[in-house]
């Protein structure tokens, strides 16, 4: 399996790429991951959202 130029590995089976716009979330039965039972795109907006929604975490003490 070749590695993607933005693919990472995040741990706990979870695998992330970027196409260029949307930030894409994989797992489970991956070939070169592109072709996961598993998957979540996440637009800008999305992505920012979630990044908002962790600060919100972090500034309420939640360890995260």
């Amino acid at each position: 399996m070749e590695k993607r130029e933005y693919e990472d590995y995040l741990g706990d089976g979870l695998y992330v790429d970027f196409d260029g716009y949307q930030i894409i979330l994989s797992a489970n039965d991956r070939v070169g991951g592109a072709h996961s039972t598993d998957r979540v795109s996440l637009e800008p907006g999305v992505t920012q959202a979630f990044i908002d929604y962790v600060k919100r975490l972090r500034e309420k003490g939640v360890d995260i």
